[in-house]
């Protein structure tokens, strides 16, 4: 049994992914109030504190919709139903999130580990700093990549009608 979603707005999404475009919101919100913090505040306990929750967060999402697209196998069955899908355009937004996606998941794991390893406890600038941020703008932008994305496929398929 599949639990429809909870969005007045989508048609046939389940409720993961109604979960999911709204837990994404809240995601990027915390990243980019975590990015002020550091940048703006020099925050960098908090912004290393939240950057560590926010990277759980996305690992418990991920984990989410993955058992759901595990479970409930007839969410494609259903995105094909969109009018985009006639018009050939479902399946290549799905391929550019997927790779999206893909391509944060990577970057997350390799700035995050990396920052562990080259900053004290509690952090503070170091000679590892520069290149922290410049891995860490691309990270942001692909996790702000991977958002979009999301929202766009999500949006063509269970909402546009």
């Amino acid at each position: 049994m599949v639990l429809l979603g909870f969005l007045p707005t989508s048609r046939d999404a389940t409720w993961m992914l109604d979960g999911l475009v709204l837990g994404t919101v809240g995601l990027l919100a915390l990243l980019t109030w975590s990015l002020y913090v550091v940048r703006y505040k020099c925050g960098y306990a908090r912004h290393r504190t939240m950057q560590l929750r926010l990277a759980a967060s996305f690992v418990v999402v991920l984990g989410m919709l993955e058992l759901n697209l595990v479970l409930d196998t007839s969410w494609w069955d259903r995105a094909l139903q969109s009018p985009f899908h006639q018009r050939g355009l479902l399946t290549p937004v799905l391929t550019i999130h997927r790779v999206a996606a893909i391509a944060c998941c990577l970057l997350w794991i390799w700035t995050i580990v990396y920052a562990l390893q080259n900053f004290a406890a509690p952090p503070t600038p170091g000679t590892y700093s520069r290149h922290h941020v410049r891995l860490a703008r691309v990270a942001a932008r692909s996790l702000y990549a991977t958002g979009l994305t999301g929202w766009l496929f999500y949006w063509m398929a269970f909402v546009a009608s």
